[in-house]
């Protein structure tokens, strides 16, 4: 079967099991039945030349890695009963491009989108928690709309080099190196509820000028990092904090 061009899942399939078509390195088109409610971890995992899936609006998990390194995959939709995008679930999709995600999904998690170098938009009202570089290098990301995220883990955004503007509206923590080396980022907004603020946070991000911090009191910042790097360091020689 790793020699499969295309499959159809039929009607009688609730789950596709763990690793099922990991490795078809031949597969370019998946058709899932509207009986899927669920994809284990792994389950396409280095189908490296697939290029399109629907995901059945019926599926409410999609699990670790299900995903990852395929690279020749350029969009999806997810269905809307999906409320978390699991660990490591499109790293290093390197050719997606575009993904809808439904307004229902709270939690992005630990290196979900890591090394999606041609995802340009992030939008997605609802989510509150993003893992540990979850969109790490991702190079080409432009925007980001994510109104309702309080909870930023390290290295979070760390290394996308395109992002330009951040609007922090709800954020109550932003851990060590969460726009770490974000060369192109000149303005950052960050909420009246933050408190924390890691170390080396926004460092690097040499064309960071100004930044506004609406929090009624000075959030606490971090300095114990073994790097020593400050949550400012090597930003623009003009940069004005208000």
């Amino acid at each position: 079967y790793r020699d499969w061009k295309s499959a159809e899942v039929g009607g009688c399939v609730k789950t596709i099991g763990t690793s099922a078509f990991s490795g078809c390195t031949n597969l370019t088109s998946v058709t899932l039945s509207d009986s899927v409610t669920s994809l284990s971890a792994k389950s396409f995992h280095s189908c490296s030349v697939l290029q399109s899936i629907n995901i059945p609006t019926g599926v409410t998990n999609i699990s670790d890695s299900a995903f990852a390194y395929c690279s020749g995959l350029t969009n999806i939709t997810l269905s809307s009963g999906i409320t978390k995008i699991n660990q490591y679930t499109f790293f290093n999709c390197r050719s997606l491009n575009n993904i809808v995600i439904p307004n229902r999904v709270t939690e992005i998690g630990q290196q979900a989108f890591s090394g999606c170098r041609e995802l340009t938009h992030i939008s997605v009202k609802s989510v509150e928690t993003i893992g540990y570089r979850a969109f790490y290098e991702c190079s080409g990301l432009t925007t980001v709309d994510l109104p309702g995220i309080k909870y930023l883990n390290m290295g979070a955004f760390r290394g996308c080099t395109s992002l330009e503007t951040i609007e922090l509206e709800s954020v109550i923590t932003i851990d060590d190196n969460a726009f770490m080396g974000c060369y192109n980022l000149n303005t950052a907004t960050i909420s009246e509820n933050c408190t924390m603020i890691g170390e080396g946070a926004f460092c690097n991000a040499k064309n960071l000028e100004t930044v506004y911090c609406y929090a009624v009191l000075p959030p606490f910042i971090k300095t114990d990092n073994t790097d020593g790097s400050y949550v400012f360091d090597c930003t623009s020689e003009d940069l004005c904090i208000y």
